[in-house]
C-alpha cells in the first residue's frame, strides 16, 4: 500500500518532475478517452464522471471481441498513467505492455486528479471512505464488463497495493472475472499494515525502546478507536492529533472493518500473487504469503500463482545497489520487465482471445 507515498507527495521533488506520458512509439494500440457515469454517490439527484482511457488494440475489429483488463491504482492520488505529482509510479509501463499483447485496457483517473473530480458537488475529502473507491472501481469494471468490445466473461483486474485489495473484493463479487494480478497487495487490513509500517520504521530509525514504546502505545489507540468509531482516550492520544487525523479518518475506519481474510479465502477465480522482495511498505514474507494461504484454504485446486522477485521494491522497480526507500521513489526509474513479461504471459495463458463479429 502506498499509504506512505501519500505522505511525501507533497514534499518538494528532490529529482525533476517525470516526463508527460506518451503511448510507445511501436504501440498495438489506440487510446480512446472515456467518461463514466459514477451514479450512487449517497448524494440524492447527484453524480460525477470518472475519466479515463480505453487501449483497443489495432487489429480488433469494430463488431469483434477480446479480453478485457481493468486496472485499479494504490492508495493516493494518481492518475490513470500512474503519475502523484512528481512520482511516475510506473503502471503506465505494465498497462502499455499488456494492451501491445492484446488486451482491451481500462485505466482511469482516481478522484481529484486528471479528469476526475474529488466527488459530486460538495463533498469533500472528508466525506470519501474506502467503499466509496470500492464503488469507483464497481463502476469501471462495470463500464468494461458492458464494452462493446470486450468479452465479458474474459475480464481480468491488475490491483496495484491497496487496488490488489478493492480487485480481490471485486473478483468475490463478479465471481465470473477471469483472474487476477495481485501486486504488491497487503494481505491484512489497512490498519494491521500502517502498524507494522510505523514500528518498521521506529526499528529502523534505531531509537531507544522507550520510544517505540511510547510511539506504539499512542499509534494502537489511535488505530483502535478509528477502527470502533469512537473518541480515543486522550490520556493517551493528544487531542491536536486526533483533530488532524480527522479528513481521513472515514477512509480507515471502514478499511478496518473489512473481513479482508474471510473475502480473500472466497477469490476463486486464477490469481498471480507478486511481490518485490525488496519492498519495505508490504511485505513479501509475511503479507503475500497470507493471500496466498488465505485464497487456498477457500478450497482444493485454486489457481493460485505466486513469484516474488529478488531486488525489486513496491512499484517492482530495482533498488539496485542502493537500500530501497521513499525518497528512491522519485528516482526516474523502469519497472522491471522480467515482471512485465510474467504478467503478460500469465494474462494470455488464462484468456481465450475472442475476435469474432456478433
Amino acid at each position: 500500500m502506498l499509504i506512505a507515498v501519500t505522505t511525501v507527495s507533497s514534499q518538494p521533488a528532490p529529482f525533476p518532475t517525470p516526463k508527460p506520458y506518451h503511448p510507445p512509439v511501436d504501440a498495438g494500440f489506440r487510446d480512446l478517452p472515456v467518461s463514466i457515469v459514477r451514479g450512487d454517490c449517497g448524494v440524492p439527484s447527484k453524480s460525477f464522471n470518472i475519466t479515463g482511457t480505453l487501449n483497443v488494440p489495432d487489429d480488433l475489429a469494430p463488431q469483434a471481441r477480446r479480453a478485457g483488463v481493468l486496472f485499479i491504482s494504490g492508495s493516493g492520488s494518481q492518475d490513470r498513467n500512474g503519475f502523484s505529482g512528481p512520482l511516475d509510479l510506473g503502471s503506465w509501463e505494465l498497462l502499455d505492455a499488456v494492451a501491445n499483447a492484446g488486451f482491451v485496457v481500462l485505466r482511469t483517473d482516481d478522484r481529484g486528479v486528471g479528469g476526475t473530480p474529488v466527488g459530486p458537488e460538495g463533498v469533500q475529502a472528508i466525506d470519501i471512505g474506502y467503499s466509496a473507491l470500492i464503488s469507483d472501481a464497481r463502476f469501471a469494471l462495470e463500464f468494461l464488463r458492458n464494452h462493446p468490445q470486450v468479452d465479458s466473461s474474459q475480464v481480468f483486474i491488475i490491483g496495484h497495493s491497496e487496488g490488489s485489495e478493492t480487485a480481490r473484493i471485486l473478483a468475490v463479487e463478479f465471481q465470473d472475472t477471469a483472474g487476477v494480478v495481485n501486486w504488491s497487495g497487503t494481505g491484512y487490513t489497512l490498519v494491521d499494515t500502517v502498524n507494522r509500517q510505523v514500528l518498521e520504521s521506529l526499528v529502523k530509525a534505531k531509537v531507544g525502546g522507550k520510544v517505540i514504546e511510547a510511539t506504539m502505545k499512542i499509534q494502537y489507540e489511535i488505530m483502535n478507536a478509528t477502527k470502533d468509531g469512537r473518541d480515543p482516550d486522550f490520556k493517551i492520544v493528544p487531542k491536536a492529533r486526533w483533530e488532524q487525523l480527522a479528513t481521513t479518518r472515514k477512509y480507515f475506519h471502514e478499511h478496518a472493518n473489512i473481513p479482508i481474510h474471510e473475502i480473500t479465502s472466497q477469490v476463486s477465480c486464477p490469481i498471480l500473487i507478486v511481490n518485490g522482495a525488496e519492498d519495505f511498505q508490504v511485505s513479501s514474507e509475511i503479507d503475500a504469503p497470507r493471500i496466498r494461504s488465505d485464497v487456498e484454504s477457500g478450497g482444493s485446486g485454486r489457481d493460485v500463482s505466486f513469484k516474488i522477485y529478488p531486488g525489486l521494491d513496491h512499484l517492482m522497480k530495482s533498488c539496485g545497489d542502493k537500500p530501497c526507500s521513499l525518497a528512491r521513489y522519485y528516482e526516474d526509474r523502469r519497472v522491471d520487465p522480467g515482471f512485465i513479461n510474467d504478467v503478460v504471459s500469465w494474462l494470455q495463458s488464462k484468456a481465450r482471445f475472442f475476435t469474432e463479429t456478433e
